[in-house]
């Protein structure tokens, strides 16, 4: 279980370097303010969060993605960070089983 948990935790940090590449020059604002609130907000509940209310936050994290991929709906970041959260939520599921 630990090797996956550090395979996953590199698979972000390569998913968010590409992602700040490929956007960083013609990125509005706006929208790199969302998407580094998110990031910190993941990382806030996956790691500082207690057990009690981890699986709620994650799930209105996971909502608050889903409007922002929305809002920006040829954008790939906000999909991605989707799929980054609602695995994180899947993951922490399992691991009360």
């Amino acid at each position: 279980m630990k090797i996956k948990s550090i395979f996953f935790n590199i698979f972000l940090m390569v998913t968010w370097f590409f992602i700040s590449i490929g956007y960083a020059n013609n990125s509005s604002e706006k929208f790199d303010k969302e998407l580094l609130s998110i990031k910190n907000q993941w990382e806030k509940i996956k790691y500082n969060t207690s057990d009690k209310i981890k699986e709620k936050k994650m799930e209105n994290l996971e909502k608050t993605i889903n409007t922002f991929s929305e809002d920006y709906p040829n954008r790939a970041e906000p999909k991605i960070w989707y799929s980054i959260v609602s695995t994180s939520l899947v993951d922490y599921k399992n691991s009360l089983r």
